[in-house]
This record gives C-alpha cells, structure tokens and sequence, in this order.
C-alpha cells in the first residue's frame, strides 16, 4: 500500500487572486510519513493550515501568520474500536513574493 499511495494534495484558497489587503487562506492536504519509525506505525496522515494573508507590498509580497494541525491515527482494535493518534500543532509565518502578472494568473 505505500508503494501505491501518493501524496494527495487539496487546496483550498478564498480570494486568492484578488486585490484586497487581508485575505483568509485555508489548506488541507494528506501526510506521509518520511522517517521510518514513524513509517512503520502509521501509513497516511491528515494535514490542515490556516491564516490571513496580509498584503504588504502592492499585491506582489504577502506575509501570512499560519497555524495549523498534522495528524496521523491508526486503527488498532476493531472490537473496542481503539486508535492510535499522532497530533503535532504547528505555528509560523509564510512569505509568499509573486513575481509575474499575466493574463489574471500571478506567478
């Protein structure tokens, strides 16, 4: 099953092309794990984060203060219905610089 899966990437993104100075950015997306010991426990994980976009630099730099959640769970009994969970909280700032305009899209 992991030679198969593949990171499964879903985006989602309120008015993100527009010209407003705070935009409400959201994203939600699947984790694989990467280290082999967390690899061995748990095969597929859930990852959302989310922030306001702040126009800085006449819509060319947007600085975001994100906060977000990955989590991993594993079923473990089916009797009793007992899971296994994995949460790690995450804060921080993503920059984003957009370097081209062109027809809409901004690069």
């Amino acid at each position: 099953m992991r030679k198969i899966a593949f990171i499964i990437f879903f985006l989602i993104n309120f008015n993100s092309f527009s010209q407003r100075d705070i935009l409400f950015e959201a994203d939600l997306g699947a984790a694989i794990p990467t280290h082999k010991n967390l690899k061995n426990v748990f095969d597929l994980g859930f990852d959302f984060n989310a922030g306001f976009a702040i126009n800085v630099l006449r819509s060319k730099l947007y600085v975001k203060p994100i906060g977000g959640v990955k989590w991993y769970f594993k079923k473990i009994e089916d009797i009793n219905s007992v899971t296994e969970h994995l949460r790690t909280w995450k804060v921080g700032i993503e920059m984003r610089y957009y370097c081209l305009k062109k027809d809409g899209w901004m690069l």
